[in-house]
């Protein structure tokens, strides 16, 4: 076959870009990324929580990521136990560039993105680039049924 020298540096220079790209993406973690949310089941019906059906939320500090048909458009929320009595619930996207922020370290939500922080327990920036928190939904918690209701917050 035979091949031009600016064909050839071309073609190589594409194969290198694209194989420099994809470290670069990994070693920023940002490779994290490339999953999919559909691997969590969407809740059909009303946003509700059995709380006896989820052991991470039996002790405060347990997080866990869900989706339900009638709450945030079927996108994923991340409900963190704040207190004995007491739940957070959030929309999972950073709203810096609208990644998908990760189960809290630490008390703290990251985005790999581009590293934006935000309190697992109010939803607010601890470190940018994000200049606004996490949107949060309404927990209504029914202690002696331990059931966990969620409402989309105006």
């Amino acid at each position: 076959m035979d091949i031009s020298r600016r064909a050839f540096l071309s073609t190589s220079t594409g194969i290198v870009s694209c194989a420099a790209l994809g470290m670069g993406l990994e070693s920023c973690g940002v490779g994290s990324l490339f999953y999919s949310s559909e691997d969590i089941p969407l809740t059909e019906g009303a946003p509700l929580l059995h709380l006896d059906r989820e052991s991470i939320l039996q002790k405060v500090g347990g997080a866990v990521k869900k989706r339900f048909s009638e709450l945030n458009d079927g996108n994923v929320i991340i409900i963190v136990r704040t207190s004995e009595r007491q739940f957070s619930a959030f929309v999972a996207r950073c709203t810096h560039w609208g990644a998908e922020v990760g189960l809290p370290e630490d008390g703290v939500f990251h985005c790999p993105f581009h590293g934006s922080q935000f309190s697992a327990y109010n939803g607010a920036v601890v470190n940018g680039p994000a200049s606004q928190p996490l949107h949060q939904l309404k927990t209504i918690f029914d202690e002696p049924k331990q059931e966990l209701k969620f409402e989309q917050m105006d």
